[in-house]
């Protein structure tokens, strides 16, 4: 959080920059009230509105485990309809990952390795996709 806050005000000095240095080498003078509005207020009405609208609630939070269930059930059912779908079965593996559920994700991966390889075998020896689909296969996490 704090590296955000620190980039955000790097960002924000920047933007300042930008509008204020052209002011200056016009004559404009600084203490002109449009421009204290443009230098104070916008940046505290920005910051007032991103603290309401921009921050997740308890609530949200609290439901962010059930929406990932129902996420990760969804696609679950869609590859039990199409279980040869290998990037929904490499979206599941990570899901699972993110989830912490180690076990699962391995068990989709190796559904990956060997979708991967039934794809490299079914390949001429000289077809354009078989380098991507190693490079694939081997970036797969062992399980």
């Amino acid at each position: 959080m704090i590296e955000l806050s620190a980039g955000l005000t790097v960002l924000w000095m920047l933007a300042l920059a930008i509008v204020l240095l052209p002011l200056i080498k016009s004559g404009v003078k600084l203490t002109q009230p449009w421009v204290l509005g443009v230098v104070v207020v916008l940046p505290a009405m920005s910051i007032g509105v991103y603290a309401w609208k921009g921050s997740v609630t308890i609530q949200e939070q609290t439901q962010m485990p059930e929406i990932k269930d129902d996420l990760v059930s969804r696609l679950e059912a869609k590859l039990r309809q199409n279980p040869e779908d290998i990037e929904g079965w490499i979206m599941l593996a990570r899901s699972y990952e993110v989830l912490g559920e180690k076990e699962k994700s391995l068990k989709a991966y190796k559904k990956v390795r060997i979708q991967i390889r039934a794809m490299i075998d079914g390949l001429p020896d000289n077809h354009e996709d078989i380098d991507d689909l190693k490079m694939l296969l081997k970036k797969l996490p062992k399980s």
